[in-house]
């Protein structure tokens, strides 16, 4: 996963395995100690008399397994978060099946033999931390292994957000749907050795930057814990009946302009999981020493965990390069004390995974939140049949009598609530100020929202002066046969009194202007007892309406350009 330019970029590759001919497999049910119910989600490996890989895979939801068996193949290994390693003889008839016996660590806290130790220089790094990041590591290779076995599709939905610099208000929002072959996470986009040479951040010449987020696959490669400290963190109040573990980059002997990560990997203490990957980026100028970002996990029916949320928030910052007139270069001081930068906003990237299918028919689906309320007059009224919507989103609810509202979402996230009458609606046009909304699966929020008077809105749509409170308003568009919009259509108009269209100099009874862009213009200042004749023309096509009554004080009307008659 990488914040590029504004964009999320998703890199997926397939992974591919060749193995020597098959003789037959080894198959087999893990099984709790103590319970006797099935163990899920554990990666059961073959290896050879000294210890050398040969095959993995991952138990199903029944504690099944059934690992290729090779010629060489003597000893069978498991491993599962929240169990202490397993290992043992395979059994040497082929058609027999090992029944293996996981035993259950009673605390993630309860030190596990790790596989290897590692001692940080400093005082931050304790005993239990590497305990405890063996028990993550056998979670992250189970999410591994699970897609090398059986990758599923997933519907996954991608953001960018921008934001201005001074109140951090949204300026920009792009949002993409799509579904694709998940065998691979949501990678780093760079292989972890690559990380620990260069750092999370890329700099262009120019100055665009490229932040990394760290995958399974990083976390999983010797190089990450070769370049972090480590230390457990308990539960607090944002993480209740969690435990963590912290990791710290090791600066010594390493570039001071690299940019590294610090951050937590939670996890879930009563029933061992992966909850969340917390990260900030590290030695970045202090315009940008907020950056960092999350990584949500989610355990799939077949126990293993998947990346279901994930963002990366940043600083956008311009560089200010110095005066190489004297053609001297100077080495750059490090990030945090650089003072030739200066923010010109943030922005978000990032994804959700709403839909997750297997080919034997098993499914996984995110719990979607949603947002309710109430929609009031300016009196605090109760308003019925008023249409609210996110904004830059296409579903819409409508309040009920009671103003009441729901509006369900399928994604996680900040969003912008507004709300209009069923016309303006119609339009995009709001009537009431955009409210702030963050999404959490599965919560749900409540909003009240005040719809203002028409008379408070329209004069932010007609051109300056041009409105007056008892006047009418035209908001019509220009569109050819096909129905695209039609941009600088001349628009004539005659009315029976003076009214504005758009910028162009009006005369009394007769005006004349051009459509936007978009195909649209707005007639402002009508009277509501007298007719309005409108026609649009370009390139030898045009098109006519007319309101002979106005029934309403605004009035939507599509203009469709055809061949003019001689």
């Amino acid at each position: 996963m990488s914040a590029r330019s504004g964009r999320l970029v998703i890199f997926v590759a397939t992974l591919a395995a060749t193995h020597p001919a098959l003789a037959q497999s080894v198959r087999g049910t893990l099984r709790d100690s103590a319970t006797r119910e099935p163990i899920p989600g554990a990666v059961v490996t073959v290896t050879d008399s000294a210890g050398v890989f040969l095959a993995r895979s991952i138990s199903d939801e029944a504690g099944r397994f059934n690992v290729p068996r090779l010629l060489a193949s003597r000893r069978l290994h498991a491993i599962r978060i929240g169990y202490r390693p397993f290992d043992g003889a395979i059994p040497t008839d082929a058609a027999d099946s090992a029944f293996v016996s996981m035993v259950a660590i009673p605390s993630l806290l309860d030190p596990v033999a790790a596989s290897s130790r590692r001692v940080c220089p400093g005082e931050k790094t304790d005993a239990g931390a590497l305990d405890l990041w063996e028990q993550a590591r056998a979670a992250l290779l189970a999410g591994v292994v699970a897609r090398e076995s059986r990758a599923p599709r997933a519907r996954v939905r991608s953001f960018w957000r921008q934001f201005d610099p001074v109140r951090r208000r949204l300026v920009d929002d792009s949002v993409w749907v799509k579904e694709i072959n998940a065998d691979r996470s949501y990678v780093a986009a760079r292989p972890a050795w690559a990380f620990a040479d260069e750092g999370y951040m890329r700099e262009s010449l120019g100055g665009n930057r490229e932040y990394f987020a760290p995958d399974d696959a990083v976390l999983l490669d010797p190089t990450f814990v070769a370049t972090h400290c480590l230390h457990s963190v308990p539960a607090d109040a944002a993480h209740p009946a969690q435990v963590g573990i912290a990791f710290e980059p090791v600066v010594a002997g390493r570039p001071d302009t690299l940019v590294d990560v610090a951050g937590v990997l939670w996890m879930d203490q009563a029933k061992p999981a992966l909850r969340s990957l917390e990260f900030r980026y590290t030695n970045l100028e202090s315009y940008a020493k907020d950056s960092g970002g999350l990584i949500h996990f989610s355990v799939m029916p077949n126990g293993a965990p998947v990346i279901d949320r994930w963002s990366i928030h940043t600083s956008v910052l311009a560089i200010d390069r110095d005066d190489e007139s004297s053609r001297i270069r100077r080495r750059a001081p490090p990030r945090p004390i650089r003072t030739n930068v200066r923010l010109l906003g943030y922005q978000e990237v990032g994804g959700e995974v709403a839909y997750i299918g297997w080919n034997d028919g098993s499914t996984w689906a995110a719990e979607a939140p949603h947002v309710s309320g109430v929609v009031t007059d300016t009196l605090g009224r109760r308003i019925k049949g008023a249409r609210v919507w996110m904004l830059g989103a296409r579903d819409t609810a409508t309040s009920s009598a009671d103003g009441t509202f729901r509006l369900n979402y399928s994604f996680s996230g900040t969003y912008y609530l507004i709300a209009s009458d069923s016309l303006l609606a119609s339009m995009g046009i709001s009537r009431s100020v955009p409210a702030e909304v963050r999404l959490t699966a599965p919560a749900s929020r409540d909003v009240w929202i005040t719809l203002y008077p028409r008379s408070m809105v329209l004069p932010l749509t007609c051109p300056p002066k041009s409105y007056k409170p008892g006047t009418g308003v035209l908001i019509a568009r220009v569109i050819d046969s096909a129905g695209a919009p039609v941009a600088s259509a001349r628009i004539d108009i005659e009315a029976s009194q003076a009214i504005v269209a758009g910028d162009t100099l009006i005369h009394p009874r007769r005006g004349s202007g051009e459509s936007g862009d978009d195909g649209r213009f707005v007639i402002c200042g009508a009277a509501l007892d007298q007719t309005l004749a409108v026609r649009a023309s370009k390139n030898g096509k045009a098109a006519s309406g007319s309101i002979t009554a106005w029934k309403d004080d605004v009035v939507s009307m599509t203009l469709v350009l055809k061949d003019a008659r001689p």
